[in-house]
């Protein structure tokens, strides 16, 4: 058994790499957009009989307006991930883990939980942090520090081998 504490840095740390992982919100998605409405108002101008010179405004300015909105949403999920991590530090305070033979048991102030050691599709170490995903954007957190000051981190990896759980990248 370890007991670990995640400050606000770690998890947000988790959850942008979690929300990378899962593929969402990405730059190449909002530029597909921004041209895709610029596609679509260039056929809606041409088909209106405006003439080039009224293209311009519309080259111009639908970048613009999908440029302001890519901005708008970057900043608002940046904030967002940042809230979400103070919210589950102050949430789940000290945790304690174990690792049994049929899996990880995670007490905290919220919930005493269990997770087959099949449930887990990888491990991955990120910026300090273990993580026992279970799936592409979801997993157990767990600092690397503490692993290590309990040389818990090599028996857990050597459980996870067993258990066929890959290493992620």
């Amino acid at each position: 058994m370890i007991e670990i504490s995640l400050d606000e840095k770690q998890l947000q740390s988790f959850f942008e790499q979690a929300k990378r992982r899962s593929g969402k919100a990405g730059v190449k998605t909002y530029l597909v957009w921004a041209i895709a409405i610029g596609l679509i108002a260039m056929v809606v101008d041409q088909r209106g009989g405006i003439s080039a010179d009224g293209l311009i405004p519309w080259l111009v300015g639908v970048p613009m307006v999908a440029g302001g909105w890519f901005l708008v949403i970057w900043f608002w999920n940046r904030d967002h991930i940042r809230r979400l991590a103070q919210a589950t530090v102050k949430e789940l305070g000290l945790q304690t883990i174990d690792f049994q033979d049929d899996g990880l048991r995670v007490i905290n102030a919220k919930a005493d939980t269990r997770h087959a050691w099949n449930s887990f599709v990888g491990y991955s170490e990120i910026d300090g942090l273990f993580v026992l995903w279970q799936s592409t954007s979801q997993g157990i957190v767990l600092p690397s520090a503490a692993l290590d000051a309990s040389d818990s981190k090599s028996r857990l990896i050597e459980i996870l081998n067993s258990k066929g759980v890959a290493k992620w990248a």
